[in-house]
């Protein structure tokens, strides 16, 4: 038992990371057989969905129910063991899925409407005018029981359960009309439910050990010291074939590269990538001393702090590529031309390096100041608009894109985990419309894009937007309160956003609970 305990800490206390590994020098005639290979699998894998789809109901209560049924889609040129991870995994999918929908289903009654009025003068209403008429919903025991039932199939067991809010639907005899309601609610939203559709064959490769003269049966790197120009390989193995290919590894990047492990292949344009995994040693970080909030705005500049500093893109080259890509798009990307299509990856690549770039400098100048933890927005959910940059001429989102910024988190947590940094990932809604003096969230709060002024009477709170953001941020972390009801946490202490809708992160950001005179909460000043 002691000697489980032990290994129990011992895999605690180590990281699992991935390593890519390209294949680019293979011939076209292996490339193309292990192209045909992806097509297959891709078909094979949408065959599974669409039968995963039709059992969606036994997906949501026990999805180990339809994953054993993978002996149905058996075949003569895929190894079992691969067909029952990709039914493991199309079943993991689905169940995400549902668990995503069934999660949004809060269940809630009708209390009567909330009327907010503009505070100020606007260009096309006066002060008082109605502004918003909403719809207020509140929890209650019957709802709470909802709630309880949806994740139940067999709801008279359930009943038995000594459970205040079970008791109370039974005395007042509703119990069985609320367990046929949650039925009927859920057999809508899983019908609902969209098939899966898989657009690559991106599939595990799994390894087994056991074969002849140490080779494995599935597929596995190994090493051939004779062979002078590639001395990495990698077996693609399949039940009527063995394709070797050559990889490309860097020995610095690749060192210690284990050998007998489980690998994922990636069909990429002209290439393959295998995906591997090594342990690694656990994550160190610096002891808690200095917080800063980072706001990521691409309108205004690329990093905005609560300090008031700011950090900006090379707009220059921004502009001389917006321009590029409009002509691009009125040709139209599939009408480019080889060349065309050259310049416009190289771009792509360019802008990609001169991102992480200014991270790196971001990061550089924080360490130098002391800097130990970061708060920032989940750029998961950055918010989809059509605002156009009057700057560049483009949609938004289309800024957004050529900026790289649905990638900005994990480079930058990459980056910092190096450095010792943590990241903290909070939501992103209302941190630059909420009052850091009054902590009222109102849209009204800001003037434009830049300017912030807050609308609450006796307030009257001025600064940059951008830096009440960065200061917003912040607050969430160094406020105890909002910390603990907005966020869990990792191992490491790195704060993630709770999953919880907008109307829940304004109730919690706006309660003045959270806000005691005292305020006991731990505050860690950047000066």
């Amino acid at each position: 038992m002691a000697r489980k305990k032990q290994q129990r800490i011992e895999n605690s206390e180590k990281e699992v990371r991935s390593i890519k590994i390209s294949s680019r020098w293979l011939n076209t005639g292996k490339l193309q057989k292990i192209k045909d290979y992806d097509k297959k699998i891709m078909d094979l894998k949408n065959e599974i969905s669409q039968f995963v789809h039709n059992n969606i109901i036994e997906i949501f209560f026990d999805k180990s129910v339809v994953s054993s049924q993978y002996v149905l889609f058996e075949n003569d040129w895929l190894d079992n063991w691969e067909l029952q991870r990709i039914m493991q995994r199309i079943c993991d999918d689905y169940s995400i899925m549902i668990k995503q929908k069934m999660d949004n289903w809060e269940p809630s009654y009708y209390v009567g409407n909330e009327v907010t009025y503009y505070k100020r003068n606007t260009k096309h209403h006066k002060k008082g005018d109605v502004k918003t008429v909403e719809r207020v919903y509140r929890p209650n025991k019957l709802t709470k029981l909802m709630c309880k039932l949806k994740k139940v199939r067999d709801v008279e067991a359930f009943s038995e359960r000594d459970d205040k809010i079970v008791k109370h639907a039974l005395d007042k005899n509703l119990y069985n009309r609320v367990a046929q309601y949650v039925d009927n609610v859920r057999t809508r939203i899983l019908k609902n439910a969209k098939i899966i559709e898989y657009t690559t064959g991106t599939h595990d490769k799994p390894y087994s050990p056991h074969g002849k003269n140490g080779k494995s049966l599935s597929s596995y790197i190994f090493k051939n010291e004779d062979c002078k120009e590639f001395q990495w390989w990698f077996c693609y193995k399949n039940r009527k074939d063995k394709i070797y290919l050559p990889l490309q590894i860097n020995d610095e990047y690749h060192k210690d590269m284990p050998l007998n492990v489980e690998a994922k292949v990636r069909i990429n344009k002209n290439d393959i990538e295998v995906i591997i995994t090594k342990e690694a040693p656990a994550l160190e970080f610096k002891e808690s001393k200095m917080i800063v909030g980072m706001d990521l705005n691409s309108k205004n500049n690329f990093a905005a702090f609560d300090d008031g500093s700011k950090y900006d893109y090379d707009r220059k080259w921004v502009s001389k590529f917006a321009k590029f890509y409009k002509k691009l798009e009125k040709i139209g990307m599939k009408n480019i031309t080889p060349s065309q299509q050259r310049q416009l990856e190289k771009a792509l690549r360019r802008n990609e390096w001169a991102v992480k770039l200014l991270i790196h400098d971001i990061l550089n100048d924080l360490e130098l100041q002391g800097v130990t933890d970061i708060v920032m927005e989940d750029l998961d959910k950055f918010p989809s608009t059509f605002i156009r940059s009057e700057e560049f001429e483009i949609k938004y989102t289309k800024l957004l894109s050529l900026l790289r910024l649905s990638n900005v988190k994990k480079w930058l947590k990459g980056q910092a985990e190096k450095r010792g940094i943590r990241v903290h990932i909070t939501h992103a809604a209302y941190s630059s419309q909420q009052c850091p003096l009054c902590h009222i969230a109102d849209r009204e709060n800001r003037l434009t894009q830049e300017e912030f002024a807050c609308v609450t009477p006796g307030c009257n709170y001025k600064n940059n937007a951008d830096t009440v953001s960065g200061i917003n941020l912040k607050s969430r972390l160094t406020n105890v309160l909002l910390r603990d009801e907005l966020h869990n946490f990792d191992k490491y202490g790195r704060m993630e956003a709770k999953s919880m809708s907008r109307p829940k992160v304004k109730a919690i950001l706006m309660n003045p609970k959270n806000y005691p005179v005292l305020n006991n909460a731990v505050v860690l000043d950047r000066d």
